[in-house]
């Protein structure tokens, strides 16, 4: 079994040996003149620098992934202050893939002798939905028009870069990481039912089903179809390694006629845990999502982020007890194992996530960890959570054995 980590001190602990990077640019929207759209790039070195210092020393096995093609950096900054009118949203996509595609080709030249796993983009139905339709994210968006523009044209961007890397890095193994969720019905009213289902193709289908089937969802082709070209699905559509599955709980959606997709989300019903975050704890819908995107997909499965957020505790001790994550890891990983047994080509298995983090949408306020963080001091404190989780890799360390496949987190 393999876990994703950095943690110098405990790391032998973990039997750490291969790491998940993200590559960030640091992008800044200058200046916006009526008609032109004026970009001022920067290269994050101190990103780059360290890379190669980790890559070089570590010993570890290093895979990075191309996040969220730049839509959430300065973009969408300047984006939400500048840019008001949708031909210019449209530029500034293009300018964002040419970009895009431009720093693909920089780090791949640069690492490619040593990195050899990529991901092409990180949870795009996060971004776009959110940022495009749903509101709560930047840009901070409502325009269903503009969601369909920036669900091509990230699709694009994996194709082009999926084409970049092979022809720049022998033996690379590509893959892209999608966010999937059951879409269920949070009420009884057949409009709520009809909700789940179109949430069901954008969040679940938007991506994946253009990227490694060549279409896109029936009911979602039609929308999409005027912003396409009659090659763009062929170019979308190229050969992947590995699925990357971002998965923590199923959606409840309500008919919302407010928004443009006509959807909102509910709670979950009553009797069903809960984390912190308010997600709903259903290790069996996690189950049931891995056998349905094996047989849809064919591809092995890396699942590359799943966890709970709690309010974690001290005892008397000093030691940082959180019960109510060793309890949905165990029933999570039991359901993956479950489903490795059924036949899912399962490669890895990724915790989200080793230290308490900065959370995109939660900042400091929720924790995911397994080694509590002290921001002010900033002394790490590894939780139950994190012995439990050892005992559990040097148990199933040898799980390549079981149903041909392999762990990691």
């Amino acid at each position: 079994m393999k876990i994703n980590a950095t943690l110098p001190d405990k790391g032998r602990d973990l039997r750490l040996d291969l790491f998940r990077g993200v590559a960030n640019w640091a992008i800044f929207l200058d200046h916006i003149p009526d008609n032109v759209v004026n970009w001022i790039t920067t290269r994050n070195y101190g990103f780059s620098d360290a890379a190669d210092l980790f890559v070089f020393i570590s010993g570890y096995t290093a895979s990075f992934v191309f996040a969220r093609i730049m839509l959430e950096r300065g973009f969408v900054i300047g984006a939400t202050r500048l840019i008001r009118r949708a031909w210019q949203i449209y530029v500034a996509h293009i300018v964002l893939l040419v970009m895009y595609i431009a720093e693909i080709g920089y780090l791949a030249h640069r690492y490619g002798d040593r990195v050899k796993r990529f991901a092409t983009v990180n949870e795009p139905s996060v971004f776009t939905l959110f940022g495009f339709c749903l509101g709560g994210q930047a840009p901070g968006i409502v325009d269903r028009s503009m969601l369909l523009r920036a669900i091509h044209h990230v699709n694009l961007g994996h194709g082009a870069a999926v084409d970049r890397l092979r022809a720049t890095v022998k033996n690379a193994s590509i893959g892209a990481i999608h966010n999937c969720q059951p879409c269920k019905a949070g009420g009884s009213d057949p409009k709520d039912i009809v909700a789940a289902q179109t949430l069901d193709i954008y969040w679940n289908g938007a991506f994946p089903d253009p990227q490694l089937l060549g279409r896109y969802p029936p009911l979602l082709a039609d929308a999409i179809a005027p912003y396409m070209q009659p090659q763009d699905l062929a170019l979308i559509c190229r050969p992947v390694d590995w699925f990357g599955l971002n998965h923590y709980s199923p959606h409840y959606v309500v008919a919302n006629p407010d928004k443009p997709l006509g959807v909102g989300f509910a709670p979950p019903p009553a009797g069903i845990p809960r984390s912190s975050m308010g997600w709903p704890v259903e290790p069996d819908a996690f189950r049931q999502t891995l056998i349905d995107l094996h047989r849809r997909y064919r591809l092995p499965i890396y699942v590359l982020e799943n966890g709970t957020a709690h309010i974690d505790k001290f005892d008397d001790s000093g030691a940082v007890t959180d019960q109510p994550r060793i309890d949905f890891l165990r029933a999570y990983t039991d359901a993956m194992f479950v489903a490795i047994d059924a036949g899912v080509d399962i490669r890895g298995y990724f915790v989200w996530s080793l230290l308490d983090n900065f959370e995109w949408g939660s900042g400091y306020s929720q924790r995911f960890g397994l080694v509590y963080v002290d921001y002010a001091t900033q002394r790490r404190i590894p939780k139950e959570s994190f012995g439990w989780y050892s005992q559990l890799i040097k148990t199933h360390q040898n799980i390549s054995a079981r149903a041909g496949t392999s762990v990691a987190t």
